[in-house]
């Protein structure tokens, strides 16, 4: 079964340091061939982008009952692999893309405000993502990721009806929080 990337952080980000950002990147796992999914980086234009693997915090993986299932991540040239110990229904990454700031209305650089003189906005680039894999009892857990989507609605999704989810902020429910599929689809 192919892969949906379900929801990733770029919108959070901006949240989550109180600073707005055009074109956040995403993080999301894309399955291989090998039962693995390669962690993917990007979003500028649709553009993918190599990481330094410290950036990947934790790939988790659960199955339908919201079991934990051991993880092996391991870093490959231009990012990290992860590889779950048997068949997950749901996949949970954090990424830690670092800290941005910007001067007036220049380009972002990866410092922090106290280390890019002058700054007027800055954020901490965190990326929280799931991949659904197999509906069920999980897609409705609370899994303890600092900023979390999770499903309302007990029966599968089908293309074309509306879903529900409720936003979470350190484990509580966040309300007027945007959500979008992509960098800047509905």
């Amino acid at each position: 079964m192919k892969s949906h990337p379900y929801f990733t952080s770029a919108a959070f980000a901006a949240l989550l340091a109180c600073a707005p950002l055009a074109q956040a990147h995403n993080v999301w796992l894309e399955p291989d061939a090998d039962g693995a999914y390669t962690v993917q980086f990007g979003g500028h234009e649709g553009q993918l982008e190599n990481f330094a693997a410290g950036k990947l915090k934790s790939v988790e993986a659960y199955d339908a009952r919201g079991r934990r299932i051991d993880v092996a991540v391991q870093p490959v040239p231009g990012g990290a692999r992860a590889t779950p110990a048997r068949k997950a229904a749901l996949l949970a990454a954090h990424f830690d893309n670092g800290f941005f700031s910007r001067v007036g209305e220049g380009p972002m650089v990866e410092k922090p405000m106290t280390e890019n003189p002058g700054a007027t906005s800055g954020v901490h680039a965190l990326k929280f993502h799931k991949t659904i894999l197999e509906w069920g009892p999980v897609t409705r857990e609370k899994l303890g990721q600092t900023l979390e989507i999770i499903a309302k609605t007990r029966r599968s999704p089908h293309a074309g009806e509306p879903q529900q989810f409720q936003v979470l902020l350190d484990g509580q429910p966040r309300a007027g929080v945007r959500v979008s599929l992509g960098e800047s689809g509905p």
